[in-house]
């Protein structure tokens, strides 16, 4: 659930970057939606890769268990 929020909250934070900068750059927050798109990406990537991450880890403590 933490990792949920973390992605979520990162997605939120990079749409309103990238938007803040095609607003200055362009003057339209959604140039090509690219707010939008980029903040989703960022927020799977998070949770995919800390996802990929935590279950390489459990798999990696049961090799050195046994």
């Amino acid at each position: 659930m933490k990792k949920l929020l973390g992605a979520a909250i990162q997605a939120l934070v990079i749409g309103l970057v990238i938007g803040c900068i095609c607003y200055l750059a362009r003057g339209d927050f959604f140039y090509r939606y690219l707010a939008l798109i980029f903040g989703f990406l960022a927020g799977l990537a998070y949770f995919i890769t800390g996802t990929a991450i935590e279950i390489l880890h459990e798999v990696r403590q049961t090799k050195k268990e046994e």
